[in-house]
């Protein structure tokens, strides 16, 4: 069983564009009880924005104004979706028969992947505010007990539009664990939903 509680929040400061010194923050909080045992075999979160580069951030990544200070939610809790397997990046790993039940599910306010139901989920949300080059994300989150009837490996992926961000593997069967993941963005990402081919 992996919960998250998703909130991506980022802390701004001056005016966040290519002359300013302030570098912004953006965090996401994961975390949760560690409870329930499950099995987990292959796991995927992707959070998926449009990629724009890995320098200066460019203009058109950057808002058109000034952000304002203190900390700014960058996703709404509760606009997850479960990816398609046409649209999953990972399809090549991801079993024959599909998921009755939809997942993920919010349970006591926490974003949450039963693997005993499904052992790969891939999931999208759009972004409220843009992450440019140099944005550092961190992610917090748990898991319970890791069983199996065979040795296996649970992975997790955060993604910003094509680009790996966050990358976590532990192999099964295993402890439960609290894990903590950080990054620096740098592609940048625009707010909205992410591109469609």
């Amino acid at each position: 069983m992996l919960r998250l509680r998703p909130h991506l929040h980022q802390l701004t400061g001056p005016d966040p564009r290519p002359n300013s010194a302030h570098r912004r923050r953006a965090r996401t909080h994961r975390r949760s009880p560690l409870a329930r045992r499950a099995a987990l075999a292959a796991l995927a979160l992707a959070v998926l924005a449009t990629g724009c580069g890995t320098n200066d951030p460019p203009e058109d990544c950057l808002p058109d104004q000034p952000l304002p200070e203190g900390l700014t939610s960058l996703i709404a809790f509760d606009d997850w979706r479960a990816l398609p397997r046409d649209e999953d990046p990972w399809a090549h790993a991801r079993p024959d028969e599909d998921c009755t039940r939809p997942l993920p599910h919010i349970e006591d306010g926490l974003l949450e992947f039963d693997t005993k139901i499904c052992d790969h989920f891939a999931v999208e949300t759009p972004l409220l505010a843009p992450l440019v080059p140099g944005d550092r994300v961190e992610l917090v989150g748990s898991h319970s007990v890791l069983l199996a009837d065979e040795p296996s490996s649970g992975h997790l992926v955060l993604l910003l539009g094509d680009t790996p961000l966050l990358e976590f593997e532990t192999p099964i069967p295993g402890p439960a664990a609290v894990l903590t993941l950080s990054a620096e963005a740098t592609p940048c990402a625009p707010p909205g939903p992410p591109p469609r081919g």
